[in-house]
Order: structure tokens, then C-alpha cells, then sequence
């Protein structure tokens, strides 16, 4: 099974993504040994875990009970102990690490930090972000250069950063300027 492993930075945040061959793939007809769909049993990672189901439904299973993902995504937290469910899907894994950057604005880190932390993150998967981890996979198993991965790979987690940062509506940015 190969493995790649690359990093990405904006704002005041390093994203360490990793990339297995054999497991990014979540298909039902064809589930490799490695994929993480396959998992049955408890287990924990040192790291981000995030699936991203395009069809069908998986269930993440933790000792506070299931989630159903459909035409979603979650983020299962570091040391959290799980188990996947629901061969019924389609879909991408992949694992992540973050890192704040020193010397830089501290909010983006923050915002991010806060919403992953708290053990499971669902949220509904946009088109963009399909497009993006089908184009990752085109890219990935076709040996494009590296920076065609790197970029397509800052689009996804630039995309899904942002949507976690909380929005001040505008009447709270025009009020909060005149004081």
C-alpha cells in the first residue's frame, strides 16, 4: 500500500495530509483490505480521520452512539474510539494533522480547532467539495505531478476551513466598527 503524504498552509494553519492508495477509495463492490470502511472492529488514530460520502450512507459508531453520513462529511477527532458501518456507500477517506503557524493571526486555527475537537463533526458535503475529492482521486492514482495534488488539496481544506469559521452577520460588522 502506498502512501503520500503532503502539507498545506494558509492563514495561520499547516494541514498535514496523508493519502493511502488502497484506502482513499470507499466503494462497496470493491473494498480493499486497507480501506477504512472495512474497520469493524474499535479502533483509534492518532491523527484526524475525515470521510467524505458522495452515496449511500456510512455510520460512524462511537461508545455515545452512531452517526448516519449521507451526502455528508465527518471528522472523527484524534484517540476518539470507533468503528465504521454500512457497506451501502461511496465515497474518499483520508487523515490529517494540524498545526498552527508561528508568528501569524491566530483566528482561522481557533475557529477550526474549536469545531474538530468536539469528537465527531458532521456537516452536509457541498458540490465543490465532491468535485474536489474526485479530482483528488483522478489526480492521485494517475501520478499527476505533485502540485497538481497539492493545489487540488488546499481547495478542499481552504473550503471546508472556512465553512467552519463562524460568519459575524453584517449588521454585527457595521455595529462593532462604529464603537
Amino acid at each position: 500500500m502506498a502512501e503520500r503524504s503532503l502539507r498545506i498552509e494558509f492563514a495561520d494553519i499547516r494541514v498535514s495530509v496523508i493519502l493511502f492508495d488502497e484506502a482513499y477509495f470507499m466503494k462497496p463492490v470493491k473494498l480493499s483490505r486497507h480501506s477504512p470502511a472495512r474497520l469493524k472492529a474499535v479502533h483509534k488514530h492518532s491523527n484526524y480521520e475525515i470521510f467524505f460520502v458522495n452515496r449511500g450512507r456510512l455510520t460512524v459508531v462511537t461508545d455515545q452512539g452512531g452517526v448516519d453520513c449521507e451526502d455528508s462529511l465527518v471528522v472523527i477527532s484524534p484517540l476518539l474510539e470507533h468503528y465504521t458501518a454500512g457497506p451501502e456507500f461511496e465515497g474518499y477517506a483520508m487523515n490529517f494533522v494540524l498545526e498552527r503557524l508561528p508568528n501569524r493571526a491566530k483566528s482561522l486555527y481557533d475557529c477550526v480547532l474549536e469545531q474538530l475537537n468536539g469528537g465527531i463533526l458532521l456537516m452536509p458535503l457541498t458540490e465543490d467539495e465532491k468535485f474536489y475529492v474526485e479530482h483528488i482521486a483522478k489526480v492521485f492514482m494517475g501520478n499527476s505531478p505533485k502540485d497538481h495534488l497539492q493545489h487540488l488539496l488546499y481547495l478542499l481544506y481552504s473550503e471546508l476551513f472556512h465553512r467552519m469559521k463562524p460568519h459575524v452577520p453584517e449588521a454585527e460588522a457595521t455595529l462593532s466598527k462604529q464603537a
